[in-house]
């Protein structure tokens, strides 16, 4: 199961087996991991019961797209098929598009990579990943709302997916931030205590100073606002 953790983590497509080897069996000789990595693969194979799921040709590793799925890939073909579906699309069929593909992409993304194990560099790289395309999806989507004046929904587009990963720190600041610009200084000032809330109990942190100093702006404003 880790051999086909970290090789989905890595792509899932054409990765080294030396790089799959490194990954799993950081501190053992070369031939070892290598040797390592060959009977894994084999009993991976059988586990999935099927050979040609796992593909080894010319030292390259991949799983076979016509035989398997991940939601990781179909992840990511949904942003790349929402950035192409908004290129030059008519304001009036904006707001379905939005809609269909928030539904789409909360249904696959339920929280981030493996998040439960953290001490594998490759677990890391590819849960940041999948995070910054979410975020940026989301943001593409929230100001496509701002825009047409509907804040409402530019703010559930933020908290439903607060919902499934509510440890993605900038989720927070880009809704406090939609609360900001809309006039809603308290809901933005109960979200970062939210996020802090989270923060402390999950992580025994506070959130980042780019977050904190948003909120003391928003304090100043509301305090400003009340004098």
């Amino acid at each position: 199961m880790e051999l086909l953790k970290v090789l989905l983590a890595l792509g899932g497509d054409n990765v080294r087996a030396d790089q799959l080897a490194d990954a799993l069996w950081p501190n053992a000789e070369a031939d070892y991991a290598y040797k390592s990595f060959t009977a894994t693969l084999h009993r991976l194979r059988r586990m999935l019961d099927e050979d040609d799921a796992l593909l080894l040709r010319d030292g390259r590793l991949s799983l076979s797209k016509s035989l398997v799925w991940a939601d990781t890939w179909a992840l990511e073909r949904l942003f790349d098929d929402f950035d192409a579906a908004m290129r030059g699309i008519e304001a009036k069929d904006a707001d379905a598009l939005r809609r269909k593909f928030t539904d789409r992409v909360l249904a696959l993304y339920r929280g981030p990579f493996l998040p439960d194990e953290s001490e594998q560099p490759s677990y890391i790289a590819c849960r940041e990943q999948a995070r910054a395309r979410m975020l940026r999806f989301a943001t593409g989507v929230a100001r496509g709302w701002e825009q047409v004046g509907a804040p409402d929904a530019a703010a559930d587009v933020y908290l439903r997916l607060i919902d499934a990963d509510e440890l993605c720190e900038p989720l927070y600041r880009n809704l406090m931030q939609c609360f900001q610009r809309n006039g809603a200084v308290i809901d933005a000032l109960t979200t970062y205590e939210r996020l802090r809330t989270i923060l402390a109990t999950r992580l025994k942190t506070m959130p980042s100073p780019e977050t904190q100093s948003l909120y003391a702006a928003l304090k100043s404003s509301r305090a400003a606002a009340a004098s």
